[in-house]
């Protein structure tokens, strides 16, 4: 198809992400508190997920795949 062969570049529509500011959330909650196991736990799943999450971007930047990629979108439905 035409279509394909002319559309060849991947247009991300938004590129930030919730998670890194869950994790700034979280690292500003862990210096006021005394015991911070269970937020270093979270922290490091949340950078897992972030690190992820840059890896797709990459993977789909590079793909030569006409596309629009709309990242951490929430769809709300009947309330």
């Amino acid at each position: 198809m035409n279509l394909f062969n002319q559309f060849r570049e991947t247009i991300f529509l938004k590129t930030t992400s919730a998670l890194e500011n869950g994790i700034n959330e979280l690292k500003n909650i862990r210096s006021n508190m005394k015991n911070t196991s269970n937020i270093d736990k979270d922290i490091k799943l949340l950078e897992y997920g972030l690190n992820g999450e840059k890896e797709i971007e990459y993977e789909l930047k590079n793909a030569n795949i006409g596309m629009f990629v709309i990242h951490d979108l929430n769809i709300v439905f009947e309330d």
